[in-house]
C-alpha cells in the first residue's frame, strides 16, 4: 500500500489557465490580460506585487503570485446567494482549472513541488491565500467566511517566461535542496540557543524555512557580514524579523 508521502507525489491530471489579472496598485481595478511576463523572484510584470528596483530579487515575499481555483467560483456564488461571480473581484492573479490546487503545496519538509505554466514558467506555492475585509465590502457581509479555505494560494517566480491564458499546468515533485546548518564549532561564539533555534525550525518546516535562509544568504554578503558571530547576529535578527516568514513561530 502506498504511503502518504507516495500519494501526494501523484500528479495524473494536468489544469488549464482560465484567467490572468493584473493589478496596477492598491483599490485600483484589476485588468484582465490575454498574456503576463512572470518575473523570477517578483511576481507578474505590471502587478503591484513586482514592483520595485530592477534587477532586485524578493526572497521574503511570498505573495508574488496567487492562484485561484476555478471550480470555486459557483461554490463561493452559491454560498453568497450570488447567481454567478466574477473572478475579478476577488483580485487574485491567475485562475487555474482542472486539478486541486492544492496539491501543489507540498506537506513533508524533503518534498519538493513545483506548479509549471506553460513553456518555461515555475512556481512555488508558499501559503494559503486568505480573504481579508476588502472582501466584505466588495461582495457584502458574510464573504469572509465564506471564503475560509477557498481563497487559493500564494506562490513565488522561481523561473519566469510567459504565461498565457489556455497554457497548460501541472505539478512535478523535483529533488528537496538542503539548507545549510550551524555547527558547534562554526557558531561564532553565538548564545546555543541559536544553534538549536536554526535547526528546529529547519526540521519543522522544511523547504520553506530553507528557501528563507537561501535569500539570507544571498544578502548577507552584500551587508556587510563576515565573520561567524556577525554571521549569527544577523540570522538571529533574520529570524526575529516580521519580513521573515515564520516570525511568528519563534515565541
Amino acid at each position: 500500500m502506498a504511503t502518504l508521502k507516495e500519494l501526494t507525489d501523484r500528479f495524473p491530471f494536468e489544469g488549464r489557465v482560465e484567467a490572468i489579472y493584473l493589478r496596477p496598485a492598491r483599490e485600483v481595478a484589476v485588468v484582465s490580460v490575454q498574456r503576463a511576463n512572470a518575473l523570477a523572484g517578483r511576481g507578474l510584470e505590471g502587478d503591484r506585487s513586482a514592483q520595485g528596483p530592477a534587477g532586485r530579487t524578493m526572497t521574503h515575499h511570498k505573495r508574488q503570485v496567487t492562484l485561484f481555483q476555478a471550480e470555486h467560483l459557483p461554490l463561493l456564488a452559491s454560498w453568497l446567494g450570488r447567481p454567478s461571480l466574477d473572478a475579478r473581484v476577488l483580485r487574485r492573479n491567475i485562475v487555474i482549472s482542472g486539478f486541486n490546487l492544492l496539491s501543489a503545496k507540498a506537506l513533508f519538509a524533503d518534498q519538493a513541488l513545483r506548479l509549471r505554466i506553460g513553456v518555461a514558467v515555475s512556481l512555488r506555492a508558499s501559503g494559503p491565500c486568505d480573504p481579508c475585509s476588502k472582501m466584505e465590502v466588495a461582495l457584502g457581509p458574510g464573504t469572509y467566511n465564506a471564503m475560509r479555505g477557498h481563497g487559493g494560494l500564494t506562490a513565488t517566480v522561481e523561473v519566469g517566461g510567459e504565461i498565457a491564458v489556455g497554457d497548460r499546468v501541472w505539478v512535478e515533485s523535483v529533488p528537496a535542496k538542503a539548507a545549510p546548518t550551524i555547527d558547534a564549532e562554526d557558531d561564532g561564539g553565538a548564545a546555543p540557543c541559536m544553534k538549536q533555534r536554526w535547526n528546529e525550525l529547519q526540521a519543522k518546516f522544511g523547504e520553506e524555512f530553507n528557501g528563507g535562509i537561501e535569500g539570507f544568504h544571498d544578502d548577507a554578503p552584500h551587508a556587510g557580514v563576515r565573520s561567524g558571530r556577525q554571521i549569527s547576529y544577523a540570522v538571529f535578527r533574520t529570524l526575529r524579523s516580521p519580513a521573515f516568514p515564520f516570525y511568528t513561530s519563534l515565541s
